[in-house]
Parts: C-alpha cells; structure tokens; sequence
C-alpha cells in the first residue's frame, strides 16, 4: 500500500484482494478498489469516517465526499480509479411489499427516523466509484418518494423514473431512463436493502473488467428440505447453493441487451444474465445486507442501527 502527496491531499492505494472472499476472511484494512486517507480542507479524518456511521447505516455528508471524491479522481497514481468509468446504481423500489402486511409500502416505512429507502439511497452514496443513483418507483409513489428524500441532498441523485408491473419490467425501464448517462457499468440493487456496505459495492464492480456480470451472494449452509402441506418431503443437496443479494453488478449495454431480449418475467437480473448467455461471477455478500421483507425485519434493522445485534 502506498501513498500520493500531491498539494493538499493525500490518497491511500489499497492493495486488491480476491472478489469472492468474504469481508469477514479478509486482513485488516485489506479493500477492494481505493480509499481516499486523508482530505486536508474540510476534514483531515480518513474518508471512511467522513460519512458518519450507525453501526452500519451510513449517514451521508455529501460536500465532504464530493470534495474526496474529486481528490481521489484527481489521483495521477492511482490504478484503480478510472476517470473516464462511469458507474450508474439502479435501485428498484417500485413493489408494493404485501409480505410486510402495511398501507405503506416497506421502502417507504419509517426507520429509525428515515424511510428504509433513504438508508438505502445513502448506503450507495458513500460510495465514491458511484457516478449516479437513479429510483425506479411506482407510477403512485412519487409523493412518498418526495417525502423519503427529504433533506437527502447530492448531486449525484437523478430524478426517479416510474416502473413495470413486474420487478423485470421495473429495472428494464430503468436501464433504458440511464441511456443519456450511458454508463459503463451499473449496479442493480433492492431498495429494501438498506445496510448494503461500501466494500461490497467495490467488489461486486471489480470482476467487470474480466466478465459480464458479478453479484453478492452466500453460501447456504442449513439443511435444505422439500415440503408439501408443511410436512418435510425429501431432503435438498445444498452443494454449490447461494442465497442471492444484491447489488448485482454488470456492463451497463450487456444486461440492456439482455432485457430487451427477455422474453418473460424472471426472479432476478443474474437469471436474465444467463438467459442471454452472459458470464457472471459470484462475490462474497455480507449478513448485514438482508432484505427487510417481513415485521421482523423491520426490528432487526432498528436493532442493527441501535447497535444491539
């Protein structure tokens, strides 16, 4: 790991590790891209700390990560960072959440003081490779939309486009409202995904220099049975099984492509990947960035905001 001076600022190069280890198994400070380790003018604290944290829940200062951000563009050493990469986050958040049982739509929900998809919106923000974040809601929501962001203030933020009447036809809307950025690569996350961490996001992007696609995803490890009616049936090998998260990374024009061939709805955008012949790779997720989906999930969160998890 070296350091670059150059003026006022200082910028860490961080050495790159394997994108499918887990965060848990990794070295200490090991990361996957760059961080900036000191920015001389509104803060001299390390980047990381700069956006202020809740035990995970990352709570954004946007002047203070733009003004990193652009230190760390401006890095002549830094091989890591490419300027010219443009890397759009699709966040799709236009479902109506039946499971969690509430007039509200879960995004929407209140936690901890902020609607679930502001959490979620800041989590992709504290990420200095994101170019742009873009919402895909639903045609109804635009005024919960407005009220969830209030006092969220980046540039980076785009206005939300409204969705499909399937998750598919959500995020096929959304890639097409990105043409004008015309990314190079876009990360595709669930808007219910609040505590997604930043190191996660660096290395679901790493492996798109090599494939078409990467996302977070973890082993499954519990016995796996079949029932019918609530009575066990026959047993699951769990061999080479992964539960899959998101973010689901891809070069933007290949998983464009892959949409407008798609000719029905599908679980996710690995599976329309594949359908369209694309290589994607699997990268270690983390257990904190579970989906909040039922009432339950909405305690853990506020417990793993709280700090007592």
């Amino acid at each position: 790991m070296g350091d670059h001076r150059s003026g006022a600022s200082r910028v860490r190069i961080r050495q790159p590790v394997d994108p499918a280890q887990p965060a848990s198994n990794r070295a200490p400070g090991a990361s996957m891209g760059v961080e900036v380790a000191e920015c001389i003018g509104s803060s001299s604290r390390p980047a990381r700390q700069l956006a202020p944290r809740c035990n995970g829940a990352v709570l954004r200062t946007p002047h203070l990560w733009k003004e990193c951000r652009a230190s760390l563009q401006a890095s002549p050493c830094n091989k890591y960072w490419n300027p010219l990469l443009t890397i759009s986050a699709l966040i799709v958040a236009a479902g109506r959440g039946q499971r969690m049982a509430r007039d509200t739509p879960k995004q929407y929900l209140p936690l901890r003081g902020r609607a679930v998809l502001a959490h979620t919106i800041d989590a992709l923000l504290a990420s200095p490779l994101i170019s742009h974040v873009r919402t895909v809601i639903h045609a109804d929501d635009q005024q919960l939309y407005e009220t969830a962001l209030q006092g969220t203030t980046d540039d980076r933020i785009l206005p939300p486009v409204p969705g499909g009447t399937t998750r598919s036809a959500s995020v096929a809307l959304g890639l097409q409202s990105l043409s004008a950025q015309a990314p190079d690569h876009v990360l595709i996350h669930d808007a219910a995904r609040p505590f997604c961490p930043v190191d996660l996001i660096e290395r679901v992007i790493a492996p798109l220099d090599q494939c078409d696609g990467a996302f977070a995803a973890l082993p499954v490890v519990d016995a796996m049975w079949k029932a019918v009616d609530g009575y066990a049936t026959t047993p699951v090998d769990r061999t080479g099984l992964w539960r899959a998260q998101t973010p689901q990374a891809f070069r933007y024009d290949a998983i464009l492509s892959a949409h407008q061939q798609l000719p029905t709805p599908v679980a996710d955008d690995v599976e329309v990947a594949r359908l369209a012949g694309l290589t994607v790779q699997i990268v270690g997720g983390d257990e904190r960035n579970f989906k909040i989906t039922l009432p339950a999930d909405l305690d853990r969160a506020e417990r793993l905001i709280d700090g007592d998890f």
